[in-house]
């Protein structure tokens, strides 16, 4: 479903992704991980037409998109859930999800399905539909953040960091969404410093430093890596 191929962007003249091909399929949910300033979330704002790529391709759905707008994006049916977290925070609830439905159509008989959805994944935003975002708990806030992006009714889901700055049993709740989408066949691109979780919840990964790509597999595969359960996992010899 997605693609890149030698991908290289960055930010002004500095170039943070080096020649990084990778790619997901519909169905998978697949993750990134690394440390702080490997460039994990530079792939998702490529990815979405937040920054420009200086070299390299990518497809969706055998389309080429590099370059295109994210308005373009958005309707093609890519869906970026950032990392902090692009609410409308003096609006309630259902605003929130309405501005993140406008793919569809208002009062379409899919507008009203995707909606009953949401509320079905996330019941607890449906007794608070009413509430600002600015008062709501961080958990609450990243699920209302995540249920935006599903009101476009996307192909793909790019969620940066969906866990930052929550505390462990809010992260656990986040998660627990994330693998009720997967089982329900919605793909995602993963990026993710909750590694463990991250890995869980994924059927493949890549591991980037500094820009590129230094190891990539399976979740359970990269589970089970020396490197990975060292650097990454916080298990010694």
């Amino acid at each position: 479903m997605l693609k890149a191929i030698h991908l290289c962007a960055g930010y002004g003249n500095l170039s943070i992704l080096k020649g990084l091909s990778f790619h997901v399929a519909q169905g998978e949910v697949v993750t990134l991980i690394g440390g702080n300033g490997a460039g994990k979330s530079t792939v998702l704002k490529a990815i979405a037409g937040q920054i420009p790529v200086s070299d390299g391709k990518i497809f969706f759905k055998g389309r080429r998109i590099d370059g295109l707008p994210p308005e373009k994006l958005v309707r093609l049916g890519l869906s970026l859930v950032p990392e902090d977290r692009g609410l409308f925070w003096g609006m309630t609830v259902e605003e929130n999800l309405m501005l993140g439905a406008f793919r569809l159509r208002l009062g379409s008989k899919k507008l009203k399905e995707t909606m009953e959805d949401v509320w079905e994944i996330f019941p607890a935003l449906k007794g608070r539909k009413n509430q600002e975002a600015r008062t709501m708990s961080g958990g609450e806030q990243q699920m209302l953040a995540i249920a935006k992006g599903l009101m476009s009714d996307p192909m793909i889901m790019l969620m940066d960091e969906p866990s930052v700055g929550l505390a462990p049993i809010l992260v656990q709740e986040i998660f627990s969404r994330i693998d009720i989408l997967r089982k329900r066949g919605v793909t995602i691109l993963l990026v993710e410093q909750n590694v463990h979780h991250a890995l869980d919840c994924s059927d493949r990964g890549y591991v980037l430093e500094r820009g590129r790509i230094v190891l990539e597999g399976p979740s359970d595969q990269l589970k089970a890596n020396d490197m990975i359960k060292k650097l990454y996992l916080g298990v010694q010899d």
